[in-house]
């Protein structure tokens, strides 16, 4: 479907391994532990061959996390200067995948390579290393993101339960990556493979046999045939290594530990063919490695409904995304309102909208409105929920509108304070000495407001620029930008207005935090997994919060605030590790709540944030498998649950998707005392759709007596079924590899030949170098030949100086599949530590003028 509008993104951080999540009584690495290292390992060989391409000096953290390492890929020192939030939010977002596969498919052997069902395994991890390059190759980050944290933890748990430890290997098994080889030695059913032992520590349990044919097996996890080897648990041996074992090795080795080190090591190889198929740029890009946010722009040259194009901004653009939507039409489907509600709570972006067709408030009465036109109402509540703003805009006064955008051009933006009210109140909010560029936004009509900082100064609406702010007016937006200086203390502002009124304000800091709703789940590895939906009404709820921007934080509490600002609830914290705290919080509200973090820093001065989106609970609980993978051409009827708490009746039901793959599904269904009732929706994939293409399935049921609502998301893969999987041939053709001892103008060359055979065909050679200080640049000349079987080739000719430290080139056909060349760099020494000069990075100039000239430019057709 063709979308008459321009439509613009930029972008301007648990499970034991091998268990899914910590747990307070048990030890070890964990899955999320394995990927993270593994993640982060990635992306600072990402960010130092980038460095050095730009001509920076790329300087490695001394302790590796999150945030040190995005300063260090964007060349910034102080933490002050950038936050690492977002890049933590997808880091979580990946490794969350990963510990939803000992929830969803908690008995599926091939998931956890058990019950010797090896070969199955590598076929899913063949499959989900194909939905990762074929979302790539379309664009949708997010969904190789998923993609790639499902498919690490198949791979990860074959080092935890399978006897490749046993048999004397520290180092990935290379074939689990390489379909096209054979997996040698496997087990077969009839081939006894373990000692029987009841035990809780069954050393010696594995046959001699297996051990000297080499033969690979796996645990059994339920049941056991004879003569097979158990999987083990906490009460039973067997040959899993998910725990800090007493079975040590006579060398004193932990096999926990030593199967997590190999698991580390082949998580880092699968992202490495992942960042050599598609490049440093993308890769990084996928990570949300950037200064700044995401933003979207949504601009409807139409004036028909921008329902749907807000939708399409809600599901192409990243998690977290300030989305901002041009339009002068009123809305017209009311039905999509709750999935623009659904898709607002599970991206957690926020949406700002700028109306021109408001009405003059000569003909304005007194309504619970911000807006001057009642038809914008589902505007504003999407703005209200999202944490945006709604403002009506004219063709003269829209330029001084975007002043908004340029606020929101900054990865520090943090929210302080959330309110709409509809009567005259006062609000306070504390400000902390790590905060800069504090603006309020009042949204709303007839508003008079006066401002008063902790010193007791006073300035009212009327000063264009006063002792405590510059403050203008937009349509129905106050903006009101805080002086330069020490603003550190409470403040105070008192707003009178006759309408309903809206308050947000936001400030510049690297200290911010993230919350998912959690909850625990059992089965073989039990563990906690996100509530992907709207969270329990009237029942406890436990919270996951992540803070970053600071190492240490002191007397922390977690307020549930409504949308008017009572403090509903009050709860403590529990701390964990790494910035993380677990939050309970008793009988979640039924009414909407955004988040109120508060406590101390380590220097003792109180701070205070507020989350952006709010948190509507819910009585109704819709739950549906995560994602279908289907070919073009398939079709296939997906069950669906939906349970009630003390509700009973009528169920409304709808589904919706971007890529119109739903076919049918139950428009209502009705609840019992029971509570609980099933549905079907129906998906079909036309022919000829590409590989790659993915699609988000919302389903939404509604309590048709008491309104009531809770949503469910579905997420389709298409892939084809005859994939390419076989990787480009590299070989050497001619060599002259010798090196001195001493480097100085010596040089060395290698001659390789890339072939992909009848495959879809090469797309470039990629070459990974490393010069510390090389006399002359490195030279590559590149022909295009047959092979010896007539297809077409790839002739690399490559010659650099003997003072290139290392240097990977290789082969990359048109799917992403990846051939390395092999060959070695011969020297009797190697010489001292890259050395490159420092230059800034003109990929981090773009400035906030032109986004604006740009923004004007393209909505000039809005005002005629």
């Amino acid at each position: 479907m063709a979308y008459p509008l321009l439509f613009l993104c930029t972008l301007i951080g648990w499970s034991q391994a091998f268990l899914p999540t910590p747990s307070l009584d048990i030890e070890g690495l964990t899955h999320a532990d394995i990927t993270e290292e593994a993640l982060l390992e990635v992306v600072m060989d990402a960010c130092r061959e980038e460095a050095q391409k730009e001509g920076r000096t790329f300087n490695p953290p001394v302790l590796l996390n999150p945030d040190s390492l995005l300063r260090a890929c964007l060349g910034v020192s102080e933490v002050a200067d950038l936050s690492a939030s977002k890049f933590r939010e997808l880091l979580n977002e990946i490794i969350t995948e990963n510990i939803l596969i000992e929830r969803d498919q908690a008995f599926s052997s091939a998931h956890h390579f058990n019950d010797e069902a090896i070969e199955k395994g590598r076929d899913i991890i063949t499959q989900g290393v194909s939905l990762v390059k074929a979302s790539l190759q379309q664009g949708d980050l997010e969904a190789a993101r998923r993609a790639l944290g499902a498919v690490t933890h198949t791979l990860q748990d074959f080092y935890s339960h399978s006897n490749w430890f046993e048999l004397g290997n520290l180092d990935p098994y290379p074939n689990l990556l390489r379909p096209d080889l054979p997996l040698q030695n496997l087990a077969d059913a009839n081939t006894p493979t373990c000692n029987d032992c009841q035990e809780k520590v069954c050393p010696n349990v594995i046959l001699p046999e297996i051990l000297s044919k080499n033969t690979l097996t796996s645990g059994y996890l339920i049941s056991t045939p004879q003569g097979k080897c158990n999987h083990g648990d906490r009460t039973r041996g067997g040959i899993s290594k998910d725990f800090f074992g007493d079975d040590l090795t006579p060398d004193g080795t932990d096999p926990h530990l030593a199967a997590s080190s190999t698991a580390i090591q082949a998580t880092t190889d699968i992202l490495q063919d992942i960042r050599i198929a598609f490049g440093n740029t993308v890769f990084l890009r996928m990570l949300g490695i950037t200064r700044s946010k995401a933003l979207c722009f949504v601009i409807d040259t139409t004036s028909s409904s921008s329902d749907d194009f807000a939708e399409l901004a809600l599901i192409t653009a990243p998690p977290s995304s300030d989305i901002f939507v041009f339009t002068s039409a009123f809305p017209k489907d009311t039905e999509l309102q709750d999935t623009l509600f659904s898709l607002i709570e599970s991206t957690r972006s926020t949406v700002t909208l700028l109306l021109t067709n408001g009405l003059s408030r000569r003909r304005m009465r007194r309504r619970r409105s911000a807006l001057t036109n009642p038809t914008n109402s589902i505007y504003q509540q999407l703005a209200q929920l999202s944490g945006g703003q709604a403002i009506e805009v004219t063709k003269d006064t829209f330029p001084l509108a975007t002043t908004v955008i340029e606020d929101s051009i900054t990865s520090l933006m943090v929210t302080l304070l959330q309110v709409e009210s509809t009567q005259p109140d006062t609000f306070s909010f504390l400000l902390d000495p790590s905060l800069q560029n504090v603006t309020l936004y009042i949204t709303g009509l007839s508003t008079n407001f006066t401002l008063q900082n902790p010193a007791g100064v006073s300035q009212d609406n009327t000063a264009g620029s006063g002792p405590l702010a510059s403050v203008s007016l937009v349509g129905n937006l106050y903006r009101v930008s805080l002086n330069e200086g020490n603003l550190t203390g409470r403040w105070q502002i008192t707003i009178r207005s006759p309408q309903a009124y809206s308050l947000r304000v936001t400030g510049r800091s690297a200290l911010n935090f993230m919350s998912q709703f959690i909850e625990e789940f059992g089965g073989p590895h039990p563990g906690f997994a996100p509530i992907s939906t709207r969270p329990p009404a009237g029942q406890n709820a436990t919270l996951l919060i992540t803070v970053s921007g600071v190492d240490m934080l002191f007397g922390l509490e977690v307020g549930l605030v409504s949308a008017d600002g009572e403090l509903l609830r009050n709860t403590g914290v529990t701390r964990l590790r790494d910035g993380r705290y677990l939050v309970r919080a008793p009988h979640l509200p039924d009414v909407p709540f955004t988040l109120l973090l508060m406590g101390q820093e380590a220097d003792g001065r109180p701070f205070q944030r507020q989350s952006s989106t709010q948190i509507q609970a819910s009585q109704i609980t819709v739950q549906i498998q995560r994602m279908v993978i289907l070919a073009p051409g398939e079709s296939i009827s997906v069950p669906f649950t939906v349970e009630t708490r003390e509700i009973e009746g009528i169920i409304a039901i709808s589904a919706r998707d971007d890529q119109r793959f739903v076919a049918t599904v139950n428009n209502s269904l009705n609840v019992s005392a029971a509570g609980n009732t099933t549905g079907l929706v129906s998906l079909f994939i036309p022919t000829g759709t590409l590989s790659g293409i993915t699609s988000v399935v919302t389903i939404e049921a509604e309590s048709t007596a008491t309104r009531q609502s809770n949503f469910a998301l579905l997420r389709v893969f298409v892939t084809q079924k005859d994939m390419d999987v076989t990787p480009p041939v590299c070989r050497v053709v001619n060599e002259s590899l010798d090196c001195p001892v001493l480097c100085g103008n010596a040089t060395w060359e290698v001659t390789l030949l890339m072939t992909d055979g009848n495959g879809t065909g090469l797309r470039y050679p990629h070459i990974s170098i490393i010069i510390p200080d090389s006399p002359g640049p490195p030279t590559a000349i590149i022909d295009q030949v047959k092979d010896e079987n007539g297809y077409n080739a790839t002739l690399l000719t490559y010659r650099a100086s003997c003072c290139v430290t290392k240097v990977e080139i290789s082969a990359v056909d048109d799917k992403g599949n990846v051939g390395r060349c092999d060959f070695s760099i011969r020297r009797p020494s190697t010489t001292g530590p890259p050395q490159t000069t420092s230059s800034p990075s003109s990929s981090l100039k773009i400035t906030v003028s032109l986004w604006t000239m740009l923004l004007l430019l393209g909505l000039t057709s809005l005002m005629h």
